[in-house]
């Protein structure tokens, strides 16, 4: 993929307030709903996006154009790199992983490969950062990238690639790039955390290894208050673990919705797809499901075979159930 600029780093909002969205997915009339809702002041306020900006939804152009706009700032999620990857012939514009995107208008759809307005689409996407750094009025510095960050990854990783030609070339860290847009494994982990409280339970349902690599990736990011994601979407409530958020709800599906959080905070507010109900209601919220990063994932019994070993015992290929995720994120 290109970058004009892989790492951007945004002022404090003094005048206002910040925003950020789950997945648009083309979903501009939800937005706007939420927008009202909250009195949103494009003089004052700034929304930030998590990525997925297109495909699914009937305005994808509409909704990739707000990044055109002074206060609107996304990076990039998967679908825009999808989309450009197309534009550059990576993926066949008459495969699945394109043509299925544009499922409202097919190939009439205005970001199908070809079409006029191509390289002004393009000169957008190739604006889009991988990462974004918030600082907030009281100190706190919040990272938004699109799927999340394994726990092997520090936000000073994440920082250093500011360094455009060293980024695209992979010298930092080789896989960061994809683990940004696709990684799912915290959410994954933080959603068994939620639906299983009961430590017997977590022991019944998944093998030691699978709870070890659980604990591991579930450790709060180094180096940042607080990283909100989006990317894999959740059946019924956004997601805390740690210093993580997670906000996709599914926007640009029948049965999904949009959901926007005041940033820095666990207030949010959510409007479902007019296809399910044309009134498109806004709903407001205070807090998020939350999971604990320190829980009892291994017994003493499983640590003390890892001090002797310096391994976790079991098989880590095993298939599992995953709560809390909807079906069609796999």
């Amino acid at each position: 993929m290109l970058f004009d600029t892989p790492f951007v780093s945004l002022s404090v909002n003094k005048r206002g307030r910040d925003f950020c969205i789950g997945d648009l997915h083309g979903c501009r009339e939800m937005l706007g709903r939420l927008m009202d809702a909250v009195a949103f002041d494009q003089g004052r306020d700034r929304l930030i996006s998590v990525g997925d900006l297109v495909h699914r939804g009937p305005e994808s152009v509409r909704c990739l154009r707000l990044a055109e706009t002074p206060w609107f700032f996304a990076v990039m999620g998967n679908h825009e790199a999808m989309q450009q990857g197309a534009y550059y012939g990576a993926i066949h514009s008459s495969g699945r992983s394109v043509s299925s995107m544009c499922e409202y208008d097919g190939m009439n759809d205005p970001l199908w490969p070809g079409k006029p307005d191509q390289a002004h689409m393009e000169g957008i996407l190739q604006r889009l950062p991988l990462a974004m750094e918030i600082p907030l009025r009281d100190g706190r510095r919040v990272g938004i990238l699109h799927a999340g960050l394994p726990a092997e990854w520090t936000w000073d990783n994440v920082r250093a690639i500011s360094d455009r030609e060293e980024f695209l070339f992979e010298k930092l860290r080789p896989g960061l790039q994809p683990a940004i847009l696709w990684d799912r494994q915290p959410i994954i982990a933080a959603t068994a955390a939620v639906y299983h409280t009961e430590e017997s339970e977590l022991r019944a349902l998944y093998p030691t290894m699978r709870r070890y690599q659980f604990s591991q990736v579930t450790k709060p990011v180094a180096g940042l208050d607080l990283l909100v994601s989006g990317h894999t979407t959740l059946k019924k409530w956004p997601l805390a673990v740690g210093n993580r958020q997670y906000i996709d709800r599914g926007a640009g599906k029948a049965d999904g919705s949009l959901l926007m959080v005041e940033l820095g905070t666990e207030h949010y507010w959510e409007v479902p797809d007019p296809r399910h109900d044309p009134s498109m209601p806004v709903s407001e919220h205070t807090g998020f499901k939350r999971a604990g990063h320190d829980l009892p994932w291994l017994t003493p019994e499983e640590l003390a075979t890892m001090e002797r070993t310096g391994r976790p015992p079991g098989d880590p290929n095993v298939q599992l159930f995953y709560p809390g995720l909807r079906d069609d994120n796999f």
